[in-house]
């Protein structure tokens, strides 16, 4: 027995170490909603007919607490967050100062959604309601080295450096060397690897601030319509460069991201762009209940119910009397009875049930305690008590007898 339980001690430690990793995991940008929490439900766990649930009364004010955190990259401007169900007119948006204006990246923040709960004539307390959570966000389309880099460094000798990344947006682009700002340098904007070529040779610490940003595409002296990663994209913010140049012979469709040249690029010629983009992030779930006031008082009955019986174990740990054991009985008869109720629909018929049972559990517990309700002991148990007592005085004479006279030697 010794060894089975450092077996299981030795899986259990194998168990937490294969998944300690993947709990301390940073969110990844496909789970910037981190969690959402339904506060002040009137109900939490698990329902008789519904399952698992968040419930709350019809015409009370549900609140959901949303938990996010900004794993673009990049500081963002947060637009908003929503909740839509499936019921009609199911649309809920956080107010005005309800969520953070900006998260830098790496940061987190909350966002509060608060309505009133329709009534179960349009949002039916037979099931559970699915819901999307929703947070929308805007951002530039590329990323600002320093601050994924800390002024990144650049290498090279003499007249020629190099920028770590690319392709880089060339009106956001600043070198420096030794930390002072330098513009005798001219840039060629390589996607692969973007170019400073300084005027005369400089030497020590050089590097520089700037942006990274997207490539489009290659030209080919055909293609006209090229697309972008992300849209839609926010009115006024697209700049697109060919080879280092900034142009605006296109037209773009912002709903899309798709832009068309006016004339197609010449072959060869590198097309990159940088723009502010809005984009969501969402998570679903299916376990929001509407409660009548009937299921919602019955549900609260049985809540209080099930937290008194909880203490209570099958063989009644604490109550010594018969009379309170035949009380609990009854209880739990009237607890079934209410279930079975509550599941075909009988929501006031459930409530009644639930309530005389807690009835019967709130009397078991008092009378057991009051010598005067039910005999303490029945008789059977007076004569085991007798003879438990002769057996229990027999042993201490036993031990008395047989007990050492004094220490042993050793």
């Amino acid at each position: 027995m010794r060894r089975f339980g450092l077996f299981l001690l030795v899986i259990g430690t194998m168990l937490a170490a294969a998944v300690l990793p993947a709990a301390l995991a940073p969110a990844s940008a496909d789970a910037a909603i981190n969690s959402i929490v339904w506060l002040n439900t009137a109900y939490k766990g698990s329902d008789p007919l519904l399952g698992n649930v968040q419930a709350y009364e019809a015409g009370s004010t549900a609140t959901l607490l949303v938990s996010m955190q900004n794993t673009t990259g990049d500081t963002i401007t947060i637009k908003g967050a929503k909740v839509k169900f499936d019921w009609t007119g199911g649309e809920y948006a956080a107010a005005a100062g309800g969520y953070p204006a900006t998260l830098a990246n790496n940061e987190s923040g909350t966002a509060t959604i608060s309505f009133t709960v329709p009534a179960t004539s349009v949002a039916s307390n037979q099931f559970t309601h699915g819901y999307t959570v929703s947070v929308d966000y805007e951002k530039e389309g590329g990323y600002k080295a320093y601050t994924q880099y800390t002024r990144d460094d650049m290498w090279g000798t003499g007249t020629i450096w190099h920028l770590q990344h690319g392709p880089v947006d060339p009106s956001t682009v600043q070198v420096y060397v030794n930390g002072t700002l330098r513009t005798d340098y001219t840039l060629d904007c390589d996607v692969s690897s973007p170019t400073v070529t300084f005027t005369s040779s400089v030497s020590g610490s050089v590097n520089a601030d700037y942006q990274v940003v997207e490539t489009v595409g290659t030209g080919d002296g055909t293609q006209t319509s090229f697309q972008l990663d992300h849209y839609p994209v926010v009115a006024g913010t697209l700049k697109v460069y060919s080879d280092c140049t900034l142009t605006t012979a296109y037209t773009l469709d912002a709903d899309t991201g798709r832009i068309k040249f006016t004339t197609a690029p010449a072959a060869g010629k590198s097309i990159i762009a940088n723009y502010s983009y809005v984009a969501r992030w969402t998570h679903s779930d299916d376990d929001f209940a509407v409660y009548s006031t009937d299921q919602n008082g019955a549900m609260a009955a049985k809540q209080q119910l099930d937290a008194i019986l909880g203490t209570i174990t099958s063989s009644y740990p604490g109550v010594a009397t018969a009379g309170s054991r035949e009380l609990l009985t009854k209880a739990a008869a009237e607890e079934q009875l209410g279930e079975q109720n509550y599941k075909a629909g009988k929501l006031t018929e459930a409530k009644a049930d639930f309530d005389q049972a807690l009835v019967y559990v709130q009397n078991a517990l008092k009378k057991d305690k009051d010598p005067n309700s039910f005999k303490a002991l029945e008789p059977t148990g007076t004569l085991l008590l007798g003879i438990g007592m002769v057996l229990l005085a027999l042993g201490v004479v036993v031990y008395v007898i047989r007990k050492p006279k004094g220490p042993s030697s050793v």
